[in-house]
């Protein structure tokens, strides 16, 4: 109904993918368990000690408008279920209610990470994503070792955004805003991005994969990465001007900050009326159908 009264009409086409936990306690009907460690200091050694914790609960993935700020899509499953297991099935019901078109570019963390289904948003539903890399992937590794190199305006695109001088309380001087980016054309090393039969074929000999981009940075805030530790986004995007495919994925951003810290701060999505899956499965829709409304 929003779409049919032209709320969409000025969206750029950038959408947010993400999950956020709904913890509740071990009594609620339906709800997930998930073991997860954390760092806490201990109050007689005073140091960090790693410890295991167990949690209850549900998590919401949703769609996300990143600059009209309206939820176009979501889904409620138990808090221990991977998230990168519903990639096309919430990006499959944006496209059915926003229409063709809409929806042109995704960005999503490297949680939902999957070769196939980036395959399939690109190569059937025709869009585009910007997602970070995983460091022992191999295409990760030939992105910064080509990043060293000579731009050439064809494989390498250079570019670098010079930042405000700052001086921090310690008295030391800071780059606010410094940010250098190489863009790599044509990385054919991620095996798994294509089809499933694709994935099949990937040792054998005469196995050639398909390209992406990818954007390296190497120095954030006016501090240089180290050779081996620079950030890689994997894109479907052309990279030839790699800070505007950078400057994209920071909206990403605004879904935790615009939308889940919103919504469970200022909307109480986790006060939920029974202690049911399906109560709390039926509260969380009615808060971002209101979210969304408001917005």
């Amino acid at each position: 109904r929003l779409v049919a009264r032209g709320f969409f009409k000025g969206s750029k086409g950038h959408f947010a993918l993400d999950a956020t936990d709904l913890e509740t306690t071990a009594k609620y009907l339906g709800a997930g368990k998930k073991k997860y460690t954390e760092w806490k200091v201990d109050k007689k050694t005073k140091k960090a000690v790693e410890v295991v914790r167990l949690a209850y609960g549900f998590k919401v993935l949703i769609v996300y408008e990143v600059r009209l700020r309206l939820v176009v899509a979501a889904k409620v499953v138990p808090i221990n279920e991977h998230e990168s297991k519903y990639t096309l099935t919430l990006v499959r019901q944006a496209v059915k209610n926003l229409g063709e078109g809409v929806l042109r570019v995704l960005l999503i963390d490297r949680g939902f990470l999957d070769g196939l289904d980036l395959w399939v948003l690109k190569a059937e539903l025709g869009i585009d994503f910007v997602v970070p890399s995983k460091d022992k992937m191999r295409v990760t590794e030939d992105a910064r070792g080509l990043c060293r190199q000579a731009e050439d305006g064809e494989s390498l695109f250079k570019a670098e955004r010079r930042g405000k001088k700052r001086v921090d309380k310690a008295g030391k001087v800071k780059l606010e805003g410094q940010v250098s980016v190489v863009g790599v054309v044509g990385l054919r090393s991620y095996d798994q991005y294509g089809d499933e039969e694709h994935a099949k074929q990937a040792n054998r000999k005469d196995f050639v994969g398909n390209a992406l981009g990818a954007v390296v940075v190497t120095q954030w805030q006016g501090e240089e990465h180290q050779v081996g530790e620079e950030k890689v986004f994997l894109s479907s995007l052309p990279v030839d001007k790699p800070l505007a495919v950078l400057d994209l994925y920071d909206l990403r951003s605004l879904i935790e900050n615009t939308a889940f810290r919103e919504l469970k701060q200022g909307w109480y999505l986790e006060s939920y009326p029974k202690k049911t899956d399906k109560a709390v499965t039926g509260h969380v829709f009615v808060t971002l159908l209101t979210f969304t409304l408001a917005n």
